[in-house]
């Protein structure tokens, strides 16, 4: 599983949420958790260089003051071994490749938003260019007024045969088990063609070859969670656009409090056609979103 969990903040309530859950998957799987920081060079655009020198001293003790306080409330809250670490920098650009990378992370958990655009230190841009840029896993965290339950109680993971989501399906898993969650096994059957240039969708019957191998994919994966040990799985086959099912009717249904996918689909081909799923669920789910790159 996870065995460095880098978690980005800014000192938001928002990105205290996203430390809540680093701080929570770091307990469950022994892993270190670094907590990082960008600090938003661009802020300094057209000051006096005489000023630059000093501002950037203040916003470095502000930074270490912020990531000292948090790291303590790490280890308060048990886990065992906490690092924190800040660069300077662009928050959208560095986050994702630079603090990762540097950290060797294998995780990266961000809120949605992040402070606003005159105090901010982090974007909530960050989170849309970590689901392409991040080399590692991503994991998103819904914002909320109040924190939500330390542990997961519904998952539900989007699988269509991809490599991708078969790495999903694994980490659907282990998660599951860790939190005792009930776990949700989705596949959308697409109905959309390309008929005269224009996309349309089309009737798929019960009875078809997409069908047939729709339930074969999900009912394979049942068995293999409940073999892994998870006591309550379902299975969701529906037809329509994968992005449109996965951040509606699907997840109306399940009331997941986590989504995990694949961050790519089946093929380049599908992925025009229909769109990321895994960008569509970070833009309008309503719970976090972990999104599983290929190893």
């Amino acid at each position: 599983m996870y065995k460095r969990i880098l978690v980005g903040v800014d000192g938001s309530h928002q990105s205290e949420h996203a430390l809540a859950r680093g701080i929570e998957l770091a307990k469950q799987f022994e892993a270190v958790l670094i907590i990082g920081h960008v600090i938003d060079v661009r802020n300094l655009q057209g000051t006096h260089t005489l000023y630059t020198g000093s501002l950037i001293e203040a916003w470095k003790d502000k930074t270490t003051l912020m990531l000292e306080k948090y790291k303590k409330e790490a280890v308060e809250k048990g886990v065992h071994e906490v690092e924190t670490y800040y660069i300077n920098g662009s928050p959208r650009a560095d986050v994702s490749k630079k603090l990762v990378k540097e950290k060797q992370a294998d995780l990266l958990i961000t809120s949605r938003t992040g402070r606003n655009r005159i105090e901010r230190f982090l974007t909530g841009s960050v989170a849309e260019a970590s689901i392409y840029h991040a080399p590692s896993d991503y994991l998103m965290v819904r914002d909320c007024e109040e924190p939500e339950k330390n542990d997961y109680q519904t998952i539900l993971v989007a699988v269509d045969g991809s490599p991708q989501a078969e790495n999903a399906f694994i980490q659907a898993v282990k998660i599951s088990k860790k939190n005792g969650a009930a776990l949700t096994i989705a596949n959308v059957i697409p109905n959309m063609v390309y008929v005269n240039g224009a996309l349309v969708s089309v009737a798929v019957p019960s009875n078809n070859e997409a069908m047939k191998q729709s339930q074969e994919l999900v009912y394979g994966y049942k068995a293999r969670a409940e073999e892994a040990g998870i006591a309550n799985v379902q299975v969701d086959i529906s037809i329509g656009d994968p992005r449109d099912m996965l951040i509606g009717l699907v997840p109306k249904e399940v009331k997941p409090d986590l989504m995990i996918c694949g961050a790519t689909g089946q093929s380049k081909l599908s992925r025009i056609v229909v769109g990321s799923v895994a960008d569509a669920m970070l833009r309008h789910a309503k719970c976090d979103v972990l999104a599983v790159k290929l190893k």
